[in-house]
């Protein structure tokens, strides 16, 4: 046992990229990171990756004023690997490092933290933000590749050594349809929604908007799916205001417009593309409810977001919303099932006593989520003997 954990101060050495400004995974290091670093009981060595290019310099340069130790290293090359491990070894002993943790799957991150922990004797942890493979829940869906089919073999044997934690319970699931059975392996709650100018909660008959969808728009987060709703939608209702948010490949949306064009709801749906936090949450809170069609996630954090509003969501039953929503608030919806999805739509609009009660159910729900939790969560799952 290090100098460092005997005065009962655990110390980390994280490999990643924490940054507010890119995806998600560095987004949640971002916030993981600042309440690590805001704990006195815990020392955080962050190791910036930077030939992964996954984020600006200065969020990083900001976890200073937290008692965050920042080093960079580049991981492209044979010499800059082998320079930038002896470099670290360097620090794991005279800063008394106790436990490494590669901050994602990523193959050459994963090495990295794999001969950390064997040169150095400490604890290795990895750190899934998604599964391996990433296989959606579609019919039409192909088996893995030759590549994936080595990284599962890998990662078996490397899970023999290192403690695999996911960010998300339903990963466990996802590992097991590609073959990868962990048995040292441990889940977080997922995330949280970190913003201070939530706007002022809306009742259900003060939102004017019926209908919206907010995603990393691609085809297996389920946007061809969400016109098809819509399209069906309207054969309910005579009136439809809906919104899709979100920035979306060009190709992609040359073909959704296309589908808003043939089925004849121009007047109806508006594409919004990408829209800053204070406008997304605002539009968010003045919807009544969110579709969310998606064949593959992790944690889905556009669902936490519409109910942190008090916004109910109808979404597929992918393991990612079956295992981390568990709430009336989120109405589960066979894969795939349009036809289901905008009946369950429609009967929620047709009934704003019931929307009311989700309304308030979502947003008690969404407030078991803090990134002082999961923080929290993290260090005990990384400790762990």
């Amino acid at each position: 046992m290090s100098e460092t954990t005997k005065k009962n101060v655990v110390s980390i050495m994280v490999i990643a990229w924490p940054c507010i400004h890119s995806g998600g995974a560095e987004r949640w290091w971002y916030y993981v990171i600042r309440e690590l670093g805001s704990n006195d009981s815990v020392k955080v060595t962050v190791v910036v990756p930077v030939s992964l290019r996954r984020g600006c310099f200065i969020c990083p340069a900001g976890f200073t004023r937290y008692g965050v130790d920042v080093r960079y290293v580049s991981l492209g090359g044979l010499r800059n690997f082998i320079k930038s491990v002896t470099k670290l070894i360097g620090t794991i002993r005279s800063d008394g490092i106790d436990y490494i943790v590669a901050g994602y799957q990523t193959p050459v991150v994963v090495l990295l933290g794999l001969v950390l922990g064997l040169a150095s004797g400490r604890g290795c942890s990895v750190m899934f933000h998604n599964s391996i493979g990433w296989l959606p829940y579609t019919n039409d869906v192909k088996p893995l590749d030759v590549k994936n089919k080595v990284l599962v073999r890998l990662y078996q044997v490397i899970n023999r050594v290192c403690r695999f934690i996911y960010v998300s319970p339903s990963i466990t699931y996802d590992h097991m349809r590609v073959g990868l059975m962990a048995r040292n392996e441990h889940s977080l709650m997922g995330a949280a929604v970190e913003f201070t100018e939530l706007p002022q909660y809306r009742s259900i008959n003060e939102r004017d908007i019926d209908v919206v969808h907010l995603a990393s728009i691609s085809r297996f987060k389920g946007i061809y799916d969400v016109v098809e709703v819509l399209r069906m939608l309207k054969e309910y209702r005579d009136k439809l205001n809906a919104v899709i948010i979100g920035r979306m490949p060009r190709e992609l949306e040359g073909d959704v417009r296309g589908m808003i064009r043939k089925y004849g709801l121009e007047d109806y749906v508006r594409l919004l593309g990408f829209v800053d936090e204070i406008k997304k949450f605002e539009l968010l809170s003045r919807s009544r409810v969110m579709i969310y069609p998606s064949y593959f996630d992790t944690f889905a954090i556009s669902v936490l977001e519409a109910l942190t509003v008090g916004t109910p969501v109808v979404a597929y039953s992918i393991p990612a919303i079956s295992m981390n929503y568990r709430t009336d608030s989120v109405v589960k919806i066979k894969v795939g099932d349009k036809r289901s999805m905008a009946i369950a739509v429609n009967e929620l609009l047709n009934d704003p006593a019931r929307l009311e009660q989700l309304s308030r159910e979502a947003i008690i729900f969404s407030r078991r989520y803090s990134w002082r939790k999961i923080a929290l969560q993290f260090l005990q799952r990384i400790i762990k003997e």
